[in-house]
C-alpha cells in the first residue's frame, strides 16, 4: 500500500488484501483512497466473507466500486465494521464509493457495524451507491434485529448525502 495516510497523501488501496489492512494501519486521523475497483469473486473472502474493517477518518472511494460480496451466516451479516476507536464519539467519512451486488443472508443484518466498545459516533456517507439484497432467516420479533437499524447497528448516527440505496428483502 502506498501513501502516507494523510489527507493530502492518503493510503492507496488496490486489492482486497489492502482493503482489509485498514484495520491494522488505520486510526481516527488516517485517510484511505480506493485506487481501483475491488471484486470479491475469486478471493479468499468470496466464500467466507468477514466485515471490511473501516479504521480511518476518511475512506474515499474515488469513484470506484466494491462488488460481489456474499455472506450467509446464522448470526449477524455486516459489510463494514468500524474499528476506529472506543472513544465516546468519532466520525467516519465514506465518500464517492459504489457497493454493487451485495447479498446478505442472516438472522440480523447491518450494512455498518460499530466497534463493540463505541458508545456513539457518526458515519457520513456522501455520493455513495449501495445495491444490496437481504434475506432475514429469523423474524425480527425473534431476534435482535428489531433493536438495530439496517444501515447501522447500535449507537451510531448515519448521515447520507446524495446517496442512492437499492434494497431488496426476502425471507421471514
Amino acid at each position: 500500500m502506498t501513501g502516507e495516510g494523510t489527507k493530502n497523501n492518503p493510503y492507496l488501496i488496490t486489492s482486497v488484501q489492502e482493503l482489509y489492512s485498514m484495520g491494522e494501519v488505520g486510526g481516527t486521523d488516517v485517510y484511505f483512497r480506493l485506487d481501483t475497483d475491488i471484486d470479491f469473486n475469486g478471493t479468499e473472502y468470496a466464500e467466507n466473507f468477514v466485515p471490511i474493517p473501516i479504521c480511518c477518518a476518511e475512506f474515499d472511494g474515488n469513484g470506484h466500486t466494491i462488488r460481489n460480496i456474499y455472506c450467509n451466516t446464522s448470526g449477524t451479516a455486516v459489510v463494514l465494521s468500524d474499528m476506529t476507536s472506543t472513544e465516546e464519539s468519532n466520525t467516519v467519512e465514506i465518500k464517492n464509493l459504489t457497493f454493487e451486488n451485495i447479498e446478505l443472508v442472516a438472522a440480523d443484518i447491518a450494512f455498518f457495524s460499530a466497534y463493540s466498545g463505541t458508545t456513539s459516533g457518526t458515519i457520513n456517507l456522501s455520493e455513495c451507491i449501495i445495491s444490496m439484497r437481504c434475506t432475514l432467516t429469523q423474524s425480527p420479533s425473534n431476534s435482535s434485529s428489531a433493536q438495530k437499524g439496517l444501515m447501522c447497528d447500535f449507537y451510531r448516527t448515519v448521515n447520507m448525502y446524495l446517496c442512492t440505496v437499492k434494497l431488496e428483502f426476502d425471507g421471514i
